[in-house]
Parts: structure tokens; sequence; C-alpha cells
């Protein structure tokens, strides 16, 4: 499907312009037996409802028998194809906290989370104008927990080069799906009205942040907005807003439940259809499909349409 009224993700591409990387160190049974691995675990920081939840994915040729039975032990394990994976609240952890609230400032999006040496290292992108809050929430957290640093501050090497580098060392796959508005509930969706305006925008939906009114979801655009948008920059014609598309929300909450991490997600309109691009570990793609599939048998005929599946190549980037 080619995009012809919508931004281009290498259009906004460096956009939330900061990036900041932050290690936190945890004396957890789950996080020593991260630092006995080789290579680093994956994890994934979300919310559900009040609860902020780390979901760390250990690799399972990383792993000794007995770390096996622990996980598979706990009610919150579960086995996939290729890892284990182990869920816990964190924000009831008073240092992890801090990071919840860091990760509900305006323009903040986390990126890439895993665990290395029994730290947790969060990664974030972010606009330039929130680094003063931003320091005020890092200067409580290194406050409670001494053993808090920051890995990385500084310029963002953008999304594209941060996917491009992750999948040279994990495949990832693009799963593109459209859905008709004209069956959903989108009346006064703030995103699909500035698109209906004729506004070149593109959304990056932060699928870790999500509340009653829905994921939040940046927006991008060309020129200002004479919508009612929570404005991130006026300069830079960032905006803030929320998705709560009942079908893009049921395929949220069953990607959280199926522990399927989905590394970045964007949105677009495309005349009368949401179009959502998400980017998956190839070693999960499967599974997401078939959830995808399983939704497509509960709707009418071409509701909702799968558009693209197919491995990241650099050459993508010319039409996402």
């Amino acid at each position: 499907m080619e995009a012809k009224s919508s931004l281009l993700i290498s259009e906004v591409d460096r956009k939330l312009d900061k990036m900041c990387v932050l290690a936190l160190h945890q004396e957890s049974p789950w996080f020593r037996m991260a630092s006995r691995m080789e290579k680093p675990a994956p994890a994934y920081i979300f919310s559900e409802s009040d609860k902020t939840m780390l979901q760390i994915d250990y690799p399972r040729d990383q792993l000794r028998k007995q770390d096996i039975s622990a996980i598979m032990a706990n009610p919150a394990g579960m086995e996939k194809r290729t890892y284990l994976t182990i869920t816990e609240r964190i924000n009831n952890v008073k240092h992890f906290s801090i990071v919840s609230e860091i990760m509900d400032l305006p323009s903040v999006v986390a990126t890439n989370s895993y665990l290395s040496g029994q730290e947790l290292f969060v990664s974030f992108r972010f606009h330039r104008s929130v680094q003063d809050d931003l320091e005020v929430h890092l200067a409580t957290l290194f406050g409670i927990n001494g053993r808090a640093r920051i890995a990385y501050m500084g310029k963002s090497p953008g999304i594209v080069s941060m996917l491009d580098r992750l999948n040279a060392e994990t495949p990832i796959s693009i799963v593109q799906v459209s859905l008709d508005l004209s069956s959903e509930n989108t009346s006064d969706h703030p995103m699909l009205t500035a698109a209906g305006s004729g506004a070149e925008i593109l959304g990056e939906a932060d699928l870790r942040n999500s509340a009653d009114g829905g994921a939040r979801t940046i927006i991008y655009s060309k020129q200002r907005l004479g919508i009612p948008f929570p404005t991130l920059s006026e300069e830079d014609f960032i905006y803030e807003s929320r998705t709560n598309i009942a079908t893009f929300m049921e395929g949220r909450r069953m990607g959280n439940e199926a522990r399927i991490p989905r590394l970045a997600v964007f949105l677009r309109v495309l005349k009368d259809r949401l179009v959502e691009t998400t980017f998956i570990p190839t070693t999960e793609a499967g599974d997401y499909i078939s959830q995808l599939f399983h939704m497509m048998s509960t709707r009418k005929k071409s509701q909702l349409r799968l558009e693209v599946f197919s491995p990241l190549q650099k050459g993508a980037w010319t039409w996402l």
C-alpha cells in the first residue's frame, strides 16, 4: 500500500531529537539469571491499567536446566518458540516507579530495553523541550537508587537507525494491517480529523503507555494543525493524542497477553482506512500473524486486512 498523503517514517526519523539510556541495578533472582547469560536478555516495559510491567525474554539456549524449571514453575512464566519469558510488576518498586513517571512525560517513547550484567537498560527517545523535566525525575531517581546511572544522554540516532541496528542483531519483520474506519466509532478521533483536513501526518503509537483513553500517540506533521491536540513542539509540528479505536486496542491487548514484543508501531490514515505498521522480532511474527487472522475471523470481510508481511530490509524505508 503506497502512502500518498502521509509522511514517511524516514521523514520524521529524528523529530524526537534526544535519547537517554538508563541502567538500573536490581537485586532480583530474574536479574541474576540474566547476568549469567552470554548475551543480553531482551526486555519489554508496558502498562496494564495502573500497573507497569516488565517482561524479560530469556533465550532458551542461554539458560541452565534449573533456570528453565524456575521460570516454568512461576505463574508469570511462559514458554515461547525460542525463549522463556517472565513478567512482573515494577511500579511498586520505588526506583522503578520513577522510571514509570519518566515514561509518562510528554514526547517520551521507550525504544529498546534489555538486561545485562544484573542491570536493566532502558532506552527512550524524547524531544529536547522536555529535558529539564526529565532531569528533575533523574535527580529523584539517583537520590533513591545510588546504583542507577545514565549510560547515554545525547542526540538520538533516529528510529530508522535503531531498528536497522536491532535487525542486524536479531531479524525483524514488518507487519502492516489496515482497518476499515467506517466500521469503528471514530467520530471524535483528533488524528483522523487532522488527516481528513488534508494535513500530511504520521502517528507513532507507544503501546507501552496506555490508559483508559487509549494508547498514547505522537503525531508528526508538516504544518501547524488547527486541531485541539496537546502541542509538544510548535517549532517541529509535534503533537500528542490517544488512539482508542476498539480493534486497535484489542490487538494491543492480545499482543500483550501472548507476550509478543512490538518494537515500534506507526499509524497513518489512507482514504477510509487506518494503516498500522508494526515492527516485530521475526521469531514472534508467526504468532502475531495467527492472532491477526483470529481477529479477522470475527469481523466482516475486508474490515481488517493484512497488507504487508515481510522481513525488514533497507529498501523498505522508501515506502514505509
